[in-house]
């Protein structure tokens, strides 16, 4: 029986990544095992812009006498910051080409495609997925493979199940008639289950049949997976470990500049809100 040799396949925007590495590589060595990392990122890396006050506190009280934000982002990245910082087995860093992308997979333009922003999205990870499945499909030493996103965050009590099972999903799985599904975090055995790696030829697939309208827009997300999996399910040994691990917010921070008289404005309304809400469902209950 061959020695346990773990590829690890991180792509995705370069996010957080700084700060969920060091946490996650802390967790693949105790595994014990030899591994290598292959990494995929875009140059590009822009920071949140949402409101943290409806998004994050959206059902919670604001009390602070700051503003606070997501904390910026590494706004451009290099392969050679990366070799630096990192020195992984294999890295590439590219240039998100919106354009391209979007006339390689027949997805129109935001005026006529509903889900164009999303479309793109998925296109880039499976992209991105595919660029590091190349590099070790020409290598055989590796027995085990574990696929993750550069902002999610490994469970280390399951981790090891990776190396047990011909195809583990971990993190937030979407339900579908098929079985479970996720697009987050999944790994196993590479001679068993290397076809799960193998999206971007579904993709294609997808996008050049002729139900594919631009018009008639579908989610694609973890769909694609869903279908390469679909036929294969079956016959492999499937572990599903649901909310095993978990996508890292980006930390918050305050914001230097006092409260002005819109923000004040703003966290009264909303802490008004949220304790209306609250006492609704207290009565309620």
């Amino acid at each position: 029986m061959a020695k346990p040799r773990l590829a690890v396949l991180i792509s995705g925007s370069f996010r957080n990544f700084n700060e969920t590495w060091p946490i996650n590589s802390a967790y693949l060595k105790k595994l014990g095992i030899e591994y290598d990392v292959f990494f995929h990122t875009w140059e590009d890396n822009p920071s949140l812009d949402i409101d943290v006050l409806d998004n994050i506190f959206n059902n919670r009280f604001f009390f602070s006498l700051r503003m606070k934000k997501f904390r910026p982002f590494i706004e451009v990245l290099s392969h050679q910051y990366i070799a630096r910082e990192y020195g992984f087995h294999f890295i590439q860093v590219e240039k998100f080409d919106e354009n391209k992308i979007s006339q390689e997979f027949s997805l129109a333009n935001p005026k006529d495609n509903i889900l164009y922003k999303s479309q793109l999205n998925s296109c880039g990870m499976y992209l991105g997925i595919d660029a590091v499945y190349q590099q070790i499909k020409i290598n055989k030493i590796y027995t085990n493979f574990l696929r993750l996103r550069t902002d999610f965050l490994l469970d280390p009590d399951s981790l090891s199940q990776l190396l047990k099972h011909d195809l583990v999903f971990y993190g937030q799985l979407l339900p579908t008639p098929e079985g479970p599904i996720g697009d987050q975090c999944y790994g196993g055995r590479i001679e068993e289950s290397e076809f799960i790696l193998k999206t971007l030829d579904q993709l294609r697939l997808i996008t050049t049949d002729n139900a594919w309208k631009s018009t008639h827009p579908v989610v694609l997300a973890e769909n694609v997976i869903r279908k390469k999996l679909a036929p294969l399910r079956s016959s492999i040994d499937i572990l599903y470990l649901d909310g095993r691990g978990a996508i890292a917010r980006p930390k918050l921070e305050r914001v230097e500049k006092p409260l002005n008289i819109t923000d004040l404005r703003r966290i009264i309304s909303h802490n008004a809100r949220v304790l209306t809400t609250k006492l609704k469902r207290l009565h309620l209950g």
